[in-house]
C-alpha cells in the first residue's frame, strides 16, 4: 500500500489551447504528514534569449507590467499579502526576446486562486528555463492527518506562436468559457462604479 500519493491532474481544454494541472496529496501513514511546499506546476523549457512579464501596481494603480530580461538565476514574482491583490498578479508571461504582440512565441501562466501566490523561474547555467507556481510557502504548513488530502489550487498554462495577443485571446476564452458562470456568461456585464 501507498504511505503518501501524488496525484497530478491534467485537463486538456482544446478549444482555448489550455492545460490545467494541479496535485493532489494523499496521506496514508500513520503519522501526519506536515505539508510546507507544494506547488501546483512546474515545467522545464528550451526558451532561447528568455523575458519574463509580470503585472504589478497598487490601488487604482493596477496592472503595470513589469519586463525582465532573464539571465542565470532565480525569479520570482509572489505575495504575502493574503490575497492575490493588484499588488502581483498571480500570472507571468515568458516569451523570446523577439516576441511582439502579433508574433513571436509566448507562454503563459496562471494560477486560479486568490491567497498567497508565488511563481519561480529559474534559468539554469545551460540556459533552461524552469517555471514553477502555486501557494506561497512563505509561513506555509499544513497537517495531512491519515486518511486526509490536500489539493493544490489549479494552475492555467498556455502557448502562443502568435505573440502576446495569442496568449490573451487563449485566457479570455478560457476564463469565458469555463470560469465566468451565472446570467453573465457569454454577455457584456454592466460596469460598476468603484
Amino acid at each position: 500500500t501507498n504511505l503518501v500519493l501524488l496525484q497530478m491532474y491534467y485537463t486538456v481544454f482544446y478549444e482555448s489551447n489550455i492545460i490545467t494541472r494541479n496535485v493532489v496529496l494523499l496521506n496514508n501513514n500513520e503519522k501526519i504528514l506536515s505539508i510546507r511546499k507544494l506547488m501546483s506546476f512546474m515545467l522545464d523549457l528550451n526558451i532561447p534569449d528568455p523575458s519574463m512579464i509580470k503585472l504589478s501596481g497598487g490601488w487604482i494603480k493596477e496592472t503595470h507590467i513589469d519586463e525582465v530580461k532573464l539571465s542565470r538565476g532565480l525569479y520570482v514574482n509572489e505575495s504575502t499579502t493574503g490575497a492575490s491583490s493588484n499588488r502581483h498578479n498571480p500570472g507571468i508571461i515568458l516569451h523570446t526576446g523577439k516576441t511582439c504582440e502579433d508574433y513571436g512565441n509566448a507562454y503563459g501562466f496562471n494560477i486560479i486562486y486568490s491567497g498567497n501566490h508565488y511563481e519561480a523561474v529559474d534559468v539554469d547555467s545551460n540556459g533552461f528555463v524552469r517555471v514553477m507556481g502555486g501557494i506561497n510557502p512563505h509561513c506555509f504548513e499544513w497537517n495531512l492527518e491519515k486518511g486526509e488530502k490536500f489539493e493544490t489550487p489549479k494552475a492555467v498554462l498556455t502557448f502562443s506562436s502568435d505573440g502576446f495577443n495569442g496568449i490573451s485571446r487563449n485566457f479570455h476564452n478560457f476564463i469565458n468559457n469555463h470560469i465566468i458562470r451565472g446570467e453573465y456568461k457569454n454577455k457584456i456585464r454592466p460596469v460598476l462604479l468603484n
